[in-house]
């Protein structure tokens, strides 16, 4: 029974070793094919990248160890900027909150809704209606803004360039701000918005 473990053992050992010599063989043959072909600068090209990051790791160890007060700082804004960039709200979610805010307010009579939650709902119901509601993404964070015309609209006045608007003329038309899976401007204005009941 040992014997035959042990004759196993050689046999795929000896086997082993015949298939890493040939495997070395066909590396040199390739590599010598290959000479001056795309296929040599395509591997000439992705060894100096690893060897580049190989590099770059070995910086950013020897960093961490010689300065780990600001190595943490760094991984700490690092990974809050990745929160915020993961959180950011978009248009969808604005569009939510807008429906769920609007649906509140209209279980509360007229008569006892606050009149700034009020007239921003109709406001922003009136822009959502007329689908001029754009959202500028600044990655770790989202504005919404209201343009001037309907993203299908192609008369005159719309394609003009003459009379579009102006990157200087969209903090007048700044609805909210979107931040951290919340929508600012939004929740302040319909905070207490049954105020007179």
């Amino acid at each position: 029974m040992f014997s035959f473990v042990r004759e196993l053992l050689t046999s795929i050992s000896a086997k082993a070793s015949r298939t890493s010599a040939n495997m070395k063989l066909l590396a040199l043959r390739v590599e010598a094919k290959s000479k001056g072909t795309m296929f040599e600068k395509w591997v000439t090209f992705w060894k100096s990248m690893y060897l580049d990051y190989k590099d770059l790791v070995y910086d950013i160890r020897n960093d961490v160890r010689e300065e780990p007060i600001k190595a943490v700082c760094l991984a700490s804004l690092f990974a809050a900027v990745t929160y915020c960039a993961k959180h950011n709200p978009n248009l969808v979610n604005y569009r939510a909150s807008f429906v769920n805010y609007a649906n509140e307010l209209s279980l509360v009579h007229p008569s006892l809704q606050k009149v700034e939650a009020a007239s921003t709902v109709d406001r922003i119901g009136k822009c959502f209606a007329r689908d001029v509601v754009r959202r500028l993404n600044l990655g770790i964070a989202s504005v919404i803004w209201i343009d001037f015309h309907n993203r299908t609209c192609k008369n005159g006045e719309s394609t003009c360039p003459y009379f579009q608007m102006q990157s200087y003329e969209i903090k007048d038309y700044i609805v909210d701000v979107g931040f951290l899976d919340r929508w600012w401007f939004l929740n302040s204005c319909m905070a207490d918005y049954d105020i007179n009941y």
